[in-house]
């Protein structure tokens, strides 16, 4: 009923929802965001949509050009829904906060999302927090950042990146010019990623945070220090 109401609602800017068992209700939340012109922020965080609610909400966001803040945190989104959510990315351009955290995207999710990161220009901040990505995963996100000139803020905490995706980060560092916060907390990465890291930073001039907590980085620390450049 809060949705129907909403569809041509013209003053209401911020609308949250999570937690709300919305299971069955992803046609009336579609409904609502292909009519309202005016919400600009949606959380749907915490109501496990699923692939069959989470479908028509994402391709009513194709078309939005109001929303620039999606919250889809803890919402049984799958491998599979990455595309769903390319698809998204690629057609919208409004969006410019994405919050994927506590999802199931695995590393062909965030190949998908990677891909159409090549072509949005948009969106600033995202999070991928606690998705089972490991390196592939990571490599296709930093080889995205490679030619991404919008992102800003990338968060991949408490997944499984580890060396190889850390090297494709590190490279894309030296070349991004737009990131200014990038989250890997608990993500596996040790003293060798750290040097590589670091080497990148020396060359980088955007990055304004670095957070990297919960990783055995060990006496890395001391390249961390020897870095020609302060965060």
């Amino acid at each position: 009923f809060i949705c129907l109401g909403l569809k041509e609602n013209k003053t209401l800017m911020s609308l949250h929802l999570n937690d709300s068992n919305l299971k069955i209700a992803g046609d009336e939340v579609s409904e609502m965001i292909r009519s309202n012109k005016a919400i600009a922020e949606l959380n749907l965080s915490h109501n496990y949509l699923g692939n069959k609610q989470l479908k028509p909400v994402l391709k009513a966001l194709e078309t939005n050009r109001a929303i620039t803040l999606l919250d889809l945190e803890e919402n049984e989104i799958i491998s599979t829904d990455g595309q769903l959510i390319a698809d998204m990315l690629v057609a919208n351009t409004r969006l410019t906060r994405l919050y994927l955290k506590e999802n199931l995207l695995e590393d062909s999710g965030a190949e998908a999302i990677a891909s159409a990161l090549m072509i949005n220009k948009t969106l600033q901040a995202l999070s991928l927090t606690n998705n089972l990505i490991k390196s592939r995963g990571a490599i296709a996100l930093g080889s995205a950042l490679i030619f991404n000139k919008t992102l800003k803020s990338l968060t991949l905490n408490n997944n499984f990146i580890n060396y190889e995706g850390i090297s494709i980060i590190s490279k894309a560092l030296r070349v991004n010019n737009t990131l200014k916060k990038l989250y890997l907390s608990s993500t596996s990465i040790r003293s060798d990623s750290i040097v590589l890291l670091c080497n990148a930073l020396k060359i980088n001039r955007a990055i304004k945070n670095l957070d990297i907590p919960s990783n055995v980085i060990e006496l890395s620390l001391i390249h961390i220090c020897r870095c020609r450049r302060a965060i």
